[in-house]
């Protein structure tokens, strides 16, 4: 049975990730902030691991919690994130406007949406022995410098920036990934969430997508930055 590992699966498109892993037959490990009742129930095989993203030592005990219950792992899919609207950031100001921004809440959300999920990935190495294995990473065309999907009425600083980031620490890993490792980050498209309720698919829609990339995967793709079909998105 192939082992996937889904940060902030209990809700938006990580719980649509869940779900379609599931329907795919593997064993998922899901990083929660507390434990859902709701997600033992519906899904009886799922190992749920507390996370607090951005603190080193739940990063620790999450790694070392996977570790102890399993010898490989074959995606990680590293989903958690922080919006401007996030309560951790403090208020949309402080990293979307300029004369309000707060150097705090910057390096916040950038720790979160780009530091982290390579530290995961750093923890989990040992653990990526399939060939071919997968580290996806959950982008957005707003961190592209040529084309985003709609118009801003904000500069939104600390959320571009962070996802530019994130999808530059994927092509960087391609050359420091063992060879049977391979690596994207990914545009999912305008997902219907808390965090963008005029979303146009649904978290389980562009879940499939994504991981239908691994069924369609070709050489080129590794270390870009793709959209949701597969296709190379502008970065």
């Amino acid at each position: 049975m192939k082992t996937a590992v889904v940060t902030g699966g209990n809700r938006g498109l990580g719980r649509g990730f869940v779900e379609s892993l599931t329907a795919r037959g593997y064993r998922v490990f899901a990083t929660v902030r507390t434990l859902n009742a709701e997600l033992k129930i519906k899904f009886p095989g799922l190992q749920q691991v507390i996370l607090n993203v951005g603190d080193s030592a739940s990063l620790e005990s999450a790694v070392a919690q996977i570790k102890s219950l399993t010898d490989s792992v074959d995606v990680i899919l590293n989903n958690a994130a922080l919006s401007r609207s996030s309560s951790e950031v403090g208020g949309a100001a402080k990293v979307c406007k300029l004369g309000s921004l707060s150097r705090e809440s910057l390096l916040k959300i950038i720790d979160v949406n780009a530091v982290e999920p390579i530290l995961l990935i750093q923890g989990l190495l040992p653990l990526l022995k399939s060939n071919p294995c997968y580290c996806i990473q959950i982008s957005s065309a707003r961190g592209s410098l040529y084309m985003d999907e709609t118009s801003n009425s904000s500069a939104n600083y600390g959320y571009r920036v962070s996802k530019t980031a994130l999808t530059m620490m994927t092509r960087a890993m391609v050359d420091d990934l063992p060879k049977n490792v391979r690596t994207f980050a990914v545009h999912p498209g305008l997902v219907k969430t808390d965090m963008n309720p005029e979303g146009l698919i649904t978290p389980a829609e562009s879940a499939e997508k994504i991981l239908s990339i691994m069924d369609k995967w070709q050489p080129s793709m590794n270390g870009n930055f793709l959209n949701n079909d597969g296709t190379q998105w502008p970065r």
